[in-house]
């Protein structure tokens, strides 16, 4: 549940159709072209001292689902506090069984997105994505190219996933610019969803990502919010884009 890095545009997949079993296996590093940019699309990094978000029963959430630091998209969303005396209703834990029972006031003209620093670092925001884990197959199998997650380089090493046919893939969730993260074998990777084969299947489902934030309260709560609550309240709309990486509080 690192800071992710990835490159705009990264690799091309070749989907091999050899109907022959195989063992899968991850090939030797393939050496990035020069003019490939790496860019970070989600610029914020994870609390050294937040909780380990490890799934937890506590959490209500099981390990059919993926928890994550961050939201998701080129331009993650947030919410604006338009209005004085608004308050949002929160929970004590990151569940969504929890109850809904926690006074949150915020500040007036308050911009709760994780490009805010100055607003992250004054109310002690931490984001969380919640993101219902998808089975991928592959009938006819072939080769993904993706990066490990647990490449720390500047520079990442892809390397070639040979998927033998029938084989599959847990989609963990979507990071940005057609970049997802999987998981294979145990291990975590990034990929672009349009260099999967044609003939890949993804399991139906209705789930959709829950999106959270813990943060200090102005009467001195400390809470669990949703985007989607947030958005629910009175006085309270979504957050406008600013520009990439980009985000303030309102000006009074």
């Amino acid at each position: 549940m690192k800071h992710h890095l990835w490159a705009a545009t990264l690799f091309c997949c070749a989907c091999g159709t050899d109907t022959t079993p195989q063992d899968t296996e991850i090939s030797e590093p393939a050496q990035l072209p020069a003019e490939i940019e790496v860019a970070t699309v989600n610029p914020i990094d994870r609390p050294a001292d937040s909780a380990s978000q490890i799934l937890d029963p506590f959490m209500g959430y099981d390990d059919t689902w993926y928890i994550s630091y961050g939201w998701p998209g080129e331009y993650p969303p947030g919410f604006a506090v338009l209005a004085d005396g608004v308050v949002v209703m929160g929970r004590e834990a990151m569940a969504m069984d929890a109850p809904l029972d926690q006074d949150c006031p915020l500040a007036r003209n308050a911009v709760y997105q994780q490009w805010n620093q100055a607003r992250a670092e004054a109310d002690a925001l931490e984001f969380y994505t919640a993101s219902k884990i998808t089975k991928v197959t592959f009938p006819s199998g072939g080769n993904i190219m993706a990066i490990p997650e647990a490449d720390q380089r500047l520079v990442p090493q892809p390397v070639s996933l040979e998927i033998t046919p029938g084989g599959s893939i847990g989609y963990l969730r979507y990071v940005a610019e057609g970049f997802f993260l999987m998981e294979h074998n145990g291990e975590e990777y990034q990929t672009l969803e349009n260099e999967l084969p044609r003939d890949t299947v993804f399991e139906q489902s209705n789930a959709e990502d829950d999106l959270w934030l813990r943060t200090n309260c102005t009467n001195g709560n400390q809470v669990w919010l949703t985007l989607k609550d947030a958005l629910e309240t009175e006085g309270i709309e979504e957050a406008e884009i600013q520009g990439y990486g980009v985000s303030s509080d309102l000006t009074p």
